[in-house]
């Protein structure tokens, strides 16, 4: 029995107005967005999340994800107790998912038809801007890897690491050792490309309204696979939202002059859809 960590921002208002349930991009934890927590809670909300197996404060081997059906099984779960504990039947249920949260976010919209009321989408991870990641994740040698080896964890290039942060970031992230952004699960690699191919496959089963929240600059996900999914998103989704913070990047939900602002976009959405 592996033990998860999980943490709750009970709304601050005499009325609660519904449950936002924030899902953790890759390698990061919950309590670095105890500060998103406390807003969403000050304007109304129930704000739970959950360190999924192997990362932040949950048990587990490091940063091996053994499958992003695992992830939302975990996370459905953990859902229906938050439901079950705190009264929460007839509540409305939000996401709120940051880089592959969003991926995480989309999927468990679609298996979970009805269920929620509507989708915030921070930085979605829908694909690699650099694509090079891909072709190694899909290369025969990783494979091979995979079935042999597929906790084996390889660094990822410094360089790689570089591009893949903000510079005024970078040393805070590199010097976190709850941040699984130094080595990287062979199997991780590779189970991400099988996510992409399972999610083209539901998309069209969608219909949970959502908002995506886009960085202009950002140098991680690409943006382009993400406004796809927006414009091929099927006719049942009509009510749906795209924001692009032209000098935003990835990081930009931890930047101070970012974060307020998105915060109060996605707490004016969220407002509408409950």
């Amino acid at each position: 029995m592996v033990s998860l960590a999980s943490f709750r921002y009970p709304a601050q208002t005499e009325t609660r107005k519904g449950i936002i349930h924030y899902v953790n991009g890759y390698g990061d934890y919950a309590l670095r967005y105890a500060f998103m927590g406390q807003q969403f809670a000050k304007a109304g909300y129930d704000f739970v999340t959950l360190d999924p197996k192997g990362f932040g404060h949950s048990e587990g081997t490091r940063g091996y994800i053994e499958s992003v059906d695992r992830i939302c099984e975990d996370q459905m779960k953990f859902n229906t107790l938050i439901e079950e504990k705190f009264d929460g039947k007839g509540v409305p249920k939000l996401q709120l998912g940051y880089s592959m949260g969003g991926l995480v976010s989309l999927r468990l919209s679609a298996q979970n038809p009805k269920y929620f009321s509507g989708n915030g989408l921070i930085t979605p991870y829908l694909g690699f801007k650099d694509k090079k990641i891909d072709e190694l994740a899909n290369s025969g040698f990783l494979k091979t890897l995979d079935r042999f080896v597929p906790w084996l964890r390889v660094p990822i290039p410094e360089e790689a690491r570089k591009k893949s942060n903000v510079n005024k970031f970078l040393q805070t992230i590199n010097n976190d050792p709850l941040i699984e952004n130094r080595k990287i699960c062979v199997h991780t690699m590779v189970m991400n490309q099988t996510a992409l191919k399972q999610f083209s496959s539901e998309a069209e089963k969608i219909e949970t309204p959502f908002i995506m929240i886009l960085g202009g600059k950002d140098t991680v996900v690409d943006n382009k696979a993400a406004k796809d999914f927006f414009n091929l998103t099927s006719s049942k989704i009509t009510d749906k939202d795209i924001v692009v913070y032209d000098d935003g990047d990835h990081f930009m939900a931890l930047d101070n002059d970012y974060s307020s602002m998105l915060i109060k976009d996605l707490i004016a959405w969220y407002n509408t859809h409950i």
